[in-house]
């Protein structure tokens, strides 16, 4: 038997080699063997997917002895995104005849916040108002994509197929309670697990000279990272700062796939199911390649 599984290893791997072989020859006619390398800079906008997953906000403004998981409301925004608004990207890479590579850095300057603000007299004092706020700070993604050009005589069909990774993803978010004349503010950083997404963009290239060429694409991004751990940096009460006094569970939130078998403890992070938070956008970008 395991004679067998040998001989079938050996023939896939030959197979394996025989078909990489047959790839690369049928490649070289379109790589040619001239190459470019060339930078580009761009601008634009991303909106939030159709069918984007939520933005759920969850904080922890005013405890009131309450201690269990199940006290932190989580409130839906639909079709957004922590990385829409405007965007700017830096890419370089080498392109050949027709195929080529590229790795670009996108972001978004300054913030993406969303918002939530009622009344939560279930869980807080009756009458109060309370907003919670998520913020991601000029995230960072880094694409590295393969890129397919279509030459015209002035004008080049241009598409990219990628990687999505997340680079720089801080998030904060803020809750704040008004009780009467309390106030209540927490402050959190919100940290993700990591994940991988796909970029997808095409567009046009019109060249200026030799060189240097002005492009227009449209671009679609798809990912989403799940919440990890939430950290208080801050607690104030009534311009008080209260941040030494909180315990152990009040200062620090896991988010765990399974909450079966947990058993509060004060003295231990608090355990959370975790939940999705969307990346994804539709959008445009306006760019300037400079072709060596």
């Amino acid at each position: 038997m395991h004679g067998r599984l040998f001989y079938v290893f050996i023939v896939d791997l030959e197979t394996m080699k025989h078909i990489s072989a047959l790839l690369i020859l049928l490649s070289l006619p379109v790589f040619g063997f001239s190459q470019r390398a060339f930078f580009r800079v761009s601008g634009g906008y991303g909106l939030p997917l159709s069918n984007s997953t939520p933005v759920y906000l969850t904080g922890f403004p005013y405890t009131g002895g309450n201690t269990s998981p199940s006290d932190a409301g989580m409130y839906e925004v639909k079709k957004a995104s922590m990385f829409s608004g405007v965007r700017a990207s830096v890419a370089a890479g080498m392109v050949f005849s027709r195929l080529g590579f590229e790795v670009a850095a996108i972001t978004v300057p300054g913030e993406v916040s969303y918002k939530y603000s009622g009344s939560l007299g279930s869980i807080y004092p009756s009458g109060s108002t309370t907003t919670i706020t998520q913020k991601a700070k000029s995230p960072i993604m880094i694409v590295p994509s393969l890129v397919m050009k279509l030459p015209g005589k002035k004008v080049d069909i241009v598409l990219r197929a990628g990687l999505v990774l997340p680079a720089g993803r801080k998030m904060y978010v803020e809750s704040e309670t008004i009780d009467g004349g309390n106030r209540y503010f927490d402050r959190s950083e919100l940290k993700t697990r990591f994940g991988i997404g796909f970029a997808f963009s095409g567009g046009a290239e019109y060249k200026i000279n030799n060189n240097l060429r002005i492009s227009g694409c449209i671009d679609i991004l798809t990912m989403t990272l799940k919440a990890q751990e939430s950290n208080l940096l801050k607690s104030i009460v009534n311009d008080n700062d209260v941040t030494s006094a909180k315990l152990n569970y009040e200062k620090s939130t896991k988010y765990i796939d399974d909450l079966s078998g947990y058993t509060f403890d004060s003295s231990m992070p608090r355990q959370q199911l975790t939940y999705a938070i969307p990346f994804g956008t539709k959008g445009f970008s306006i760019g300037i390649t400079y072709q060596l």
